[in-house]
């Protein structure tokens, strides 16, 4: 995690609290400036990103579980091409930080995460896959291996989920058409607040980077553990194999919608 870099581990353990806080690169600058830290724009992201990139190999080694009971539903958030120069071929003009979609409602401007939330722990996963609605075969992929045989899985009613229902061996049941107090998502609807703030106080964040910011969301919201603990465990690896460079940054497991 360290490997090459100037900054101790005091540093490292500031710039992930301020990415588990949300907090912009801009402002994480002025921060550590404050402490007498001087660091540029550009060498943050590369720290920000070397430590998305390891809580991406931690979601490898152990991988999130749901189990029990789960509500599960999508949010959907604007593409972004933050940090792209358009050139005369690009398939849409640039946009100001914060202008809507050209297209009204659910349209294939919108990217969409889905998210599934065990209610007892927290548990959760956060995954983009599609534009727009996922399909039954993206949600398959996304939960297959993530959510224990006989999960109560509960769902706002979109047609995609009866196929996962069947391949994982779990109940899902369309909450719209229960009127009991137990039936709800207001647990996932509650993450999906939480991710909607995250993104709007990071400025945005550019689609292609999207699950890397997926598993950031994840690890804040359930905040099992101290910062402190978090950090001792991702700097602590001394696996050559897990060593990222700066083209990793730019290259490695890209979300390609």
């Amino acid at each position: 995690m360290l490997s090459g870099s100037h900054f101790g581990t005091e540093i490292w353990t500031k710039v992930l609290e301020e990415t588990l806080r949300g907090t912009s690169l801009d402002k994480t600058v002025k921060s550590l400036a404050s402490h007498g830290c001087k660091i540029s724009h550009s060498s943050l992201f590369f720290m920000r990103h070397k430590i998305m990139l390891a809580l991406e190999d931690m979601q490898v080694e152990q991988p999130a579980t749901v189990e029990d009971v789960v509500e599960a539903d999508e949010t959907y958030v604007p593409e972004s091409k933050k940090g792209t120069k358009f050139g005369p071929d690009a398939s849409r003009k640039p946009r100001k930080r914060g202008t809507p979609a050209s297209k009204r409602g659910l349209s294939d401007e919108q990217i969409c995460i889905c998210t599934a939330v065990q209610r007892k722990t927290g548990d959760l996963i956060v995954k983009s896959e599609n534009r727009a609605r996922p399909s039954s075969a993206n949600v398959v992929d996304i939960y297959t291996g993530h959510v224990q045989k006989g999960t109560l899985f509960l769902t706002d009613g979109m047609n995609v989920y009866p196929r996962l229902g069947k391949i994982l061996g779990i109940t899902v049941m369309n909450v719209k058409k229960e009127s009991a107090g137990f039936f709800n998502l207001n647990t996932v609807n509650n993450l999906h607040s939480f991710i909607k703030r995250r993104y709007t106080e990071y400025r945005g964040v550019a689609t292609k980077y999207l699950n890397r910011y997926n598993l950031v969301f994840r690890a804040a919201y359930r905040q099992r553990t101290t910062i402190g603990e978090l950090a001792e465990t991702l700097f602590a690896s001394r696996n050559p194999k897990k060593v990222h460079h700066y083209g990793d940054v730019k290259e490695l497991n890209l979300l390609a919608i």
